[in-house]
């Protein structure tokens, strides 16, 4: 049923990746738009369906009203269904909407880079897996792209947040998850590094491949320490009392940076994604 429900943004993801092997500047920009429609479908299709369905009740009115205004469904995604934002945010999806308005308006002899693709597909999986419970599918590229780190992003962030139930926090408790998850301080530290890395390339100006292959491979061993330690342990129990008092030591200053707000999408220099009618990796302004 809910493959059902999701069909629509599933057939433009697979659209999507049918052009993506044929590696060229039109190509890619269909590549590109089809993900953006995909992920709109997605986010219209959740807020569309009934309560006994979604366990959410939208509000028609406001669906109606939001119409064909992406940012207004953002808004109303982020209203109804912050639970379900695992792993990404509205910024991200916002950030690369604008791309597609550049690419889709004035898109003639323009290419984007394959690494924002990726990026995009690797965000509309995400959204896929948390609204419907369904596989978008493998990453369709190798191992260190930005996709994988989007991916692996994502289930690190449900696994904190599911071993931060047992406390009584709720997703907006952002910094005990490293307590929950029984990360020691320079683990603590790193994970705190790799979402500050992640949201600076997901938002960046330009793309360093290795610099994203590294990140790749720190996201993996995380994932293999959070994977042993649920192993390990059936159960993570918090104790209150001690949490509030390494909650004032300086460890917990480190901790407050957890999970740091990428950079806003109204700050965001669109420019650099885009490049003239050609599939190198080199990316000239749009003003040039």
């Amino acid at each position: 049923m809910k493959s059902t429900w999701a069909s629509g943004a599933i057939e433009l993801l697979r659209h999507a990746d049918s052009h993506l092997n044929l590696n060229t500047a039109f190509d890619k920009r269909i590549a590109f738009i089809s993900i953006d429609n995909g992920v709109e479908t997605i986010i219209r299709s959740y807020l569309s369906l009934p309560k006994s369905k979604s366990g959410v009740k939208v509000d028609h009115k406001e669906l109606d009203e939001a119409g064909n205004s992406f940012p207004r469904l953002l808004n109303l995604l982020e209203k109804y269904a912050t639970a379900k934002l695992i792993g990404v945010d509205v910024a991200d999806i916002e950030h690369y909407h604008r791309i597609r308005n550049t690419l889709y308006h004035e898109g003639t002899g323009l290419s984007v880079d394959d690494q924002y693709i990726m990026a995009y597909r690797g965000i509309a999986a995400v959204l896929l897996g948390n609204l419907f419970d369904v596989s978008a599918g493998p990453p369709t590229t190798e191992n260190s792209s930005l996709e994988r780190l989007i991916l692996n992003w994502n289930q690190i962030e449900r696994i904190l947040r599911v071993k931060a139930e047992p406390a009584g926090y709720s997703v907006s408790h952002r910094w005990e998850d490293a307590f929950s998850a029984n990360l020691s301080d320079s683990e603590a530290e790193l994970v705190s590094n790799l979402r500050s890395a992640r949201n600076r390339l997901v938002h960046s100006e330009s793309i360093d491949k290795n610099d994203v292959g590294r990140w790749v491979e720190e996201s993996e061993r995380i994932l293999r320490k959070l994977s042993e330690t649920a192993e390990s342990k059936s159960a993570v129990t918090l104790n209150i009392s001690y949490l509030k008092k390494r909650s004032t030591s300086a460890e917990s200053n480190i901790l407050c940076k957890f999970f740091t707000a990428p950079k806003s999408s109204k700050e965001a220099d669109f420019s650099a994604p885009f490049q003239w009618g050609s599939t190198s990796s080199a990316v000239p302004s749009l003003e040039q």
